[in-house]
């Protein structure tokens, strides 16, 4: 019975996902170049106020508390009606959810002129801060973990807005990885070692790895929804390829040095 039910949860493809990793690849090869601009000013120190930045991460941060617990009570209703488990591995994004949420808030702070490195600053604010951040992780934690489910019809008013939660997730994702990202590869060692084949090859399966322990956590959603709606190999083929589509794109468009 319980795989008979998965089977009929799944017929479909969850085609949800596959484009949050198109519009992903879309972002990297048109507008990531902007952010990476931007957020390597945060980085390196050449412009100490930008608010802009700032203010997009504020609204972005707020709406995705409002996102992210309805697109996780639409998930958890497929695990509750297969009888599957949403697993421990979930609990490893999380911790680098919270991560990227924090870096987030740093980030925000450092556009509006504020210098977390200066150490005559009260660290209170900042400290308070990254608090509320991990109090609202812990929040979308328990969503996740809870095993209580949204009734049928709460789902079905959710599932009309299940777009919005969509967009508002999609764009989180593109300034939350691109500013991890840039910190990553914009400010280390971009020496790629193009003249070793054996280095080169071993560097770009380091660099792919850590774009999957930024990247995966940014979409927990869409991963969780496809452990119940991938089913046969041509489902997994189609999901690999498309998150092989945003490394490239990442790898290619956020840093020159890594294509």
């Amino acid at each position: 019975m319980k795989n008979k039910s998965k089977i009929i949860l799944s017929d479909s493809y969850p085609w949800r996902g596959l484009m949050f990793n198109i519009f992903a690849v879309i972002y990297f090869l048109l507008l990531a170049p902007l952010i990476e601009k931007i957020s390597l000013q945060k980085f390196t120190g050449e412009k100490a106020f930008f608010p802009v930045i700032g203010l997009i991460l504020i609204v972005l941060s707020a709406m995705e508390v409002y996102a992210f617990p309805k697109k996780i009570n639409l998930i958890k209703k497929l695990f509750k009606d297969t009888k599957e488990e949403i697993g421990d591995s979930t609990m490893i994004l999380w911790i680098f959810h919270l991560t990227i949420s924090v870096v987030a808030l740093l980030i925000i702070l450092s556009s509006f002129g504020y210098n977390i490195d200066n150490k005559t600053n009260t660290p209170f604010l900042i400290i308070f801060l990254i608090f509320m951040v991990i109090i609202k992780e812990i929040y979308f934690l328990m969503i996740i973990i809870d095993d209580n489910t949204i009734s049928k019809n709460t789902y079905r008013k959710l599932k009309e807005k299940e777009w919005i939660y969509d967009i508002v997730l999609v764009v989180y994702s593109w300034f939350a990885f691109s500013i991890m990202w840039t910190a990553v590869s914009k400010t280390g060692d971009n020496d790629m070692h193009r003249e070793n084949t054996g280095i080169y090859i071993l560097n770009l399966i380091i660099v792919s790895f850590i774009f999957l322990i930024m990247y995966l956590p940014v979409r927990i959603p869409y991963l969780l929804e496809e452990k119940i709606k991938l089913n046969t190999t041509s489902d997994y083929i189609k999901f690999a390829a498309s998150i092989l589509m945003v490394l490239i794109a990442a790898l290619i468009n956020i840093n020159p040095h890594y294509s």
